[in-house]
């Protein structure tokens, strides 16, 4: 276990964690705000990791949010895994309307 897994963030705060990741490994943005207790637009500011949550979504685990309140805002930003890119569509091919109405 390492230092952030031993330290205790208070009875109030492992309450809302018990609460918040009791059933889920990761929370997303509004959630983490709460138990940061910082706006949501926020979030996005500060030096946390986040997960792909989805396709255009972001999420936060326990872990490094614990590893935030126990180290504070001057902890180093760690590498955020890459956001999926979406495929590029089939190549469109383009037709006059004149070849339109020869095809039927």
């Amino acid at each position: 276990m390492s230092e952030v897994d031993d330290l205790s963030l208070g009875p109030t705060t492992e309450a809302r964690f018990s609460a918040a990741f009791g059933t889920q490994a990761v929370v997303g943005k509004r959630v983490a705000a709460h138990l940061l207790g910082v706006d949501v637009k926020t979030v996005d500011a500060l030096p946390i990791r986040s997960v792909p949550k989805g396709a255009k979504h972001r999420g936060y685990t326990e872990r490094d949010l614990r590893a935030y309140l126990i180290d504070g805002p001057d902890m180093e930003r760690a590498p955020t895994e890459p956001k999926s890119r979406a495929k590029p569509a089939a190549p469109v091919r383009y037709v006059n309307f004149s070849e339109r109405r020869s095809r039927r």
